[in-house]
């Protein structure tokens, strides 16, 4: 049994992105644009178990899927969810070994963190093809 969730882009907008969420009766959660950015949530591990559950159980009951063994399908979907939902504190930790590496050439050339944490993240984010 392959257990697939695909992520949406940034690329999407708020009004797609939300009919989205409407018509999988999957998930409905709220968000607005401040700037030309959308606001970030964080989810504790116990809110994610949650969510996990609120899906298959949505899944199952709007004949998305069909499963005898609810229990396992619930946590294949919240390992699948903490992955995904982890990646990017595993990008940051990456690019701080990375500038911990180089941190005395960065010292001499005068070289300011938070710009470097840029460009090296945006690095890892492509050569991993991830969406942030």
């Amino acid at each position: 049994m392959a257990l697939h969730i695909f992520l949406l882009s940034a690329d999407v907008g708020c009004k797609e992105l939300h009919h989205l969420c409407r018509l999988s009766a999957v998930l409905e959660f709220s968000f607005k644009r401040q700037g030309s950015k959308l606001t970030v949530m964080l989810f504790s591990k116990e809110y994610v178990g949650y969510l996990a559950k609120q899906v298959v159980k949505r899944l199952k009951d709007n004949h998305f899927i069909q499963t005898h063994e609810l229990d396992k399908v619930v946590e294949r979907v919240h390992s699948s969810m903490v992955e995904e939902l982890s990646l990017e504190d595993r990008i940051n930790d990456e690019v701080r070994v990375i500038l911990e590496a180089y941190s005395d050439e960065m010292r001499n050339r005068g070289a300011n963190y938070q710009e470097m944490f840029k460009k090296v993240k945006n690095e890892l984010v492509r050569k991993y093809k991830a969406v942030l």
